[in-house]
Formats: C-alpha cells, sequence, structure tokens
C-alpha cells in the first residue's frame, strides 16, 4: 500500500498492537484517500481541486469498553500512543455504564487483499486529458441551438486502507470510484429549463483476491 512500504506498516502493526497487549480486541488502520474534482462552465475549467488525506486510527476494547483514537502522524511512536489514548478512553467510556461490549467472532483471516475491479485508477489520470474530455462534450451540447449554457463536473476517489488486528489478520483494500455530470440550460422569454444527466456515483463490486 502506498505511500508506506511493506515493512512501515510491520512496523506500526507491531507497536500498536504490543501498546493493545492486554485488550480483548484492538486493530489499527491505516488511510490514503486522494479526490480529485473537476468542474468546467461552457467548457472552460471553473473549479479543480486535488487532494489526498493519510492518517491512521485505532479501536480498542478493554475492559468491556470502546476507545478509539486517530492522528495524521503516521509513525510507530504515534501508533502506540494513540493505543494508549484509546485504552484511556475506553477506561473513562466504561463508567458511563450501558453494559459490557462484546464483538460478535470473526475468524483469523491472516494476509488478504481486496480490490474494487477496475483497469485505470480514475485518479492518475492526467488533470488535463479529464478537462479536455468533459470540454468535448460540452461543445458537443452547445453545438444545440436550444442549448445557451453548459456545465460539466467529475469526481473521482481512489481509497486504499491497510487493517491489522489482534486475531492476526492483515488486510489490504483499494477501492476507486467516480461521478460524473453534465448539464444544459435553455433560455427563452418565459424562463429557463434545465436538462442534466442522473447516473449515480460508479462503484464495481468488490472482489477478493487471497495472497
Amino acid at each position: 500500500m502506498s505511500p508506506l512500504a511493506a515493512d512501515e506498516l510491520g512496523a506500526l502493526t507491531e507497536a500498536a498492537l504490543d501498546a493493545a497487549s492486554g485488550c480483548q480486541a484492538a486493530e489499527i488502520r491505516v488511510e490514503r484517500i486522494r479526490s480529485q474534482m473537476l468542474r468546467l462552465h461552457d467548457a472552460q475549467p471553473e473549479t479543480k481541486a486535488d487532494g489526498t488525506d493519510f492518517g491512521m486510527g485505532v479501536r480498542v476494547i478493554d475492559d468491556g469498553a470502546v476507545g478509539f483514537a486517530a492522528s495524521v502522524d503516521v509513525r510507530p511512536e504515534e501508533a502506540a500512543r494513540l493505543v494508549r489514548q484509546a485504552r484511556e478512553m475506553a477506561r473513562v467510556t466504561s463508567h458511563a455504564g450501558g453494559g459490557r461490549v462484546e464483538l460478535a467472532p470473526e475468524p483469523a483471516h491472516r494476509e488478504v487483499q481486496w480490490s474494487s475491479a477496475f483497469v485505470v485508477d480514475p485518479t492518475s489520470v492526467p488533470m488535463a486529458d479529464k478537462i479536455a474530455l468533459l470540454a468535448e462534450w460540452s461543445r458537443r451540447l452547445d453545438e444545440r441551438e436550444v442549448v445557451a449554457h453548459t456545465s460539466a463536473s467529475l469526481l473521482t476517489v481512489s481509497e486504499e486502507t491497510y487493517l491489522a488486528d489482534l486475531n492476526g489478520t492483515r488486510a489490504t483494500q483499494q477501492r476507486v470510484r467516480l461521478q460524473c455530470q453534465l448539464e444544459a440550460l435553455a433560455l427563452s422569454e418565459s424562463g429557463f429549463e434545465t436538462m442534466r444527466t442522473i447516473a449515480p456515483p460508479v462503484r464495481t463490486k468488490t472482489t477478493r483476491a487471497v495472497c
């Protein structure tokens, strides 16, 4: 899983799960989410954004209570600190009542990978290429005499997640999805009308491969 190598993920896992010794359950998640947004008005770029969120979180069940903690500081020493913070949260919430937390049994999956079925990660396609395609579609709409203005937008997301728990599961997952919309606006003496695509966001069925 980029941008961390397998040995770096291993170091995070060891630090977090060592700190969780004695807990009924514990897990660490490392996640990287890249999101891109494009918006064109009359075939001209109006909005362009490309950002990446990267961080890790832990969950523990300690003495029948749940605790959480998260950080954007992805280092082994921070992973251990997060577990200690989560255990402290669990100790505090245990006094709030509500009974003990018992997780449903879940077998260890060992080393596994999940990936949504895709040929090309849409976030890896150059922005210029995506702008050119949206602009072409917009110009084709604008060729209609009735169309006064056009807008086009594209959202692409690529998620990479790594999970490790006390049971021995070490799982990586990648999901990609996108949503594209086109809209045409027509003006008349009585006002205006709009029409746009209504396709929902696309997320292909997840497939599983065991390493």
